[in-house]
């Protein structure tokens, strides 16, 4: 499985110490070059050295083939490392692109992408056993900055039956958020 980051859904499991669930969901994810700069060179962010000890084994670091980004930066009002993290996921045909930001999001699925958000990874780490509780990640996530509606955090805190409905939820109540 062939799977693009970009940074903000890789800096807040960082922050929540929750990298490892990446590893266990996907094996291996693929970051494009301004998402390797902006996670281990530009700043001292959580998971920096998780990273690059991950190199080779679990992260591997692409470049895009497309190198005149900046039309489509400016035009959709996005970031390198965003429009980076799409070009690159368009092609290498990846089955998932790991994105939060609204704009690039939108951007992603016209473009035909499956973008998995932040709140997603825990409702499906809930799933698998891998963690306890959703309601207690996305309220870390909110108290570590991320923003988050209340009612996106209640459906994703549902019994698992209804569970399926929050990723639904997430994309629908963060279009309203512009």
């Amino acid at each position: 499985m062939t799977v693009v980051a970009d940074s903000t859904p890789c800096i807040y499991l960082a922050r929540l110490g929750d990298l490892g669930i990446l590893q266990k969901m996907f094996g291996r994810i693929v970051l494009p070059e301004a998402v390797w700069r902006e996670l281990t060179v530009e700043g001292h962010l959580p998971g920096a050295s998780e990273f690059h000890a991950g190199l080779g084994r679990w992260v591997t670091v692409q470049a895009t083939r497309q190198t005149d980004l900046d039309a489509i930066m400016q035009a959709e009002k996005l970031e390198r490392g965003e429009v980076e993290a799409i070009q690159l996921a368009l092609e290498l045909r990846a089955e998932a692109l790991l994105l939060d930001e609204q704009r690039a999001v939108e951007y992603a699925r016209s473009r035909q992408l499956n973008v998995v958000r932040t709140p997603s990874i825990y409702v499906a780490a809930r799933t698998a056993g891998w963690i306890d509780s959703v309601r207690e990640r996305l309220d870390r996530l909110r108290e570590a900055g991320f923003w988050l509606a209340t009612e996106t955090t209640r459906r994703c805190s549902m019994p698992a039956e209804r569970r399926l409905r929050c990723e639904l939820l997430i994309h629908t109540s963060s279009q309203r958020k512009r």
